[in-house]
C-alpha cells in the first residue's frame, strides 16, 4: 500500500499549519509531526475517495485549517497551500 504523503507549497505555509496545530494541541517532536503528516494523508485520500473533500477546496483536519488541498501525480502526494 503506497503511503499518502504531504508536503507544503511553502516553508510559510507548514510554519503557519504547525503553529495552529500546536496552539490548539500542543508542541509535537519530530516523530509526531511525522506521524500527524501521516495521518493527515490517509485522511485526505479518505474523504476524496469518499467525495467529502475535492481537490482545491480548503482541508482541515480535527478542527485545524491544513490549507488549499492539491496533489502531485508525479510524486504522488497531496501538497497544501495557505488560503
Amino acid at each position: 500500500m503506497a503511503l499518502n504523503e504531504i508536503e507544503f507549497y511553502k516553508g510559510k505555509d507548514e510554519e503557519r499549519f504547525l503553529q495552529e496545530w500546536e496552539a490548539q494541541n500542543g508542541s509535537l517532536s519530530d516523530d509526531a509531526q511525522d506521524k500527524l503528516y501521516t495521518e493527515i494523508g490517509d485522511e485526505i485520500a479518505r474523504q476524496l475517495k469518499t467525495g467529502e473533500h475535492e481537490l482545491g477546496k480548503l482541508f482541515v483536519y480535527k478542527g485545524v485549517e491544513v490549507g488549499k488541498s492539491d496533489y502531485n501525480q508525479f510524486y504522488e502526494l497531496y501538497l497544501f497551500d495557505e488560503k
